[in-house]
């Protein structure tokens, strides 16, 4: 029981420190959500089988426990350890929801970022942006314009089935961007710049 409740302990945690880390990135956890869906489906016929094994060895493990004298089934390390992780995932859920390890990255990022922002040259039609292909910071971007309509776009990454667009974005307008507006969705990062995912035909 010890070496599962380690095991469970242990996978909550490193699983943690993944999403931490693909929040840095835009798109990384809609690329981590859809590759774990896709590994999961893969896995389902291992870890149905597995999981009900688990479930008997549990059980049976239950109704040994149940003949023998009673003793503390959670000893005060455990209970700490458990507490941990827990205090583990609540920050973990707050600093993804306050988008913190982003902003802590991109402003180690900003002002490469910047000096591209003040010369990219406007798209003329949609998609029609400028391939970089660079690291700028902590972050490699593919390609990068501004837009008629106001703002400069660098797309970081595609993510999901229908390859969306995420990236950052310079004083950003409502309309579109020039990777796509059917859809656009900005989310402010602080100052004058912003996230951004968009799609288009």
């Amino acid at each position: 029981m010890k070496l599962f409740l380690a095991a469970v302990l242990l996978g909550i945690n490193l699983l943690c420190l993944t999403l931490l880390g693909c929040s840095i990135w835009p798109g990384g956890l809609e690329n981590l959500g859809f590759f774990m869906m896709i590994g999961w489906l893969w896995m389902l016929p291992i870890a149905l089988p597995a999981i009900a094994f688990i479930g008997i060895g549990l059980y049976l493990q239950k109704i040994v426990k149940k003949s023998q004298p009673e003793s503390q089934t959670a000893p005060p390390r455990w209970r700490g350890l458990v507490i941990v992780t827990v205090a583990i995932m609540f920050a973990t859920h707050i600093l993804i929801q306050l988008n913190l390890p982003m902003q802590a990255a991109f402003s180690i990022s900003e002002a490469d970022f910047a000096a591209y922002a003040s010369d990219a040259q406007i798209a003329e039609d949609r998609f029609d942006a400028a391939g970089l292909f660079e690291r700028l910071g902590l972050y490699t971007v593919d390609y990068y314009a501004a837009d008629p309509r106001g703002g400069t776009y660098f797309e970081t990454s595609k993510a999901g089935p229908f390859r969306m667009s995420y990236g950052f974005a310079y004083q950003p307008n409502k309309e579109g961007s020039p990777f796509g507006d059917d859809v656009y969705i900005i989310e402010p990062l602080y100052g004058d710049w912003y996230r951004f995912r968009s799609l288009g035909e």
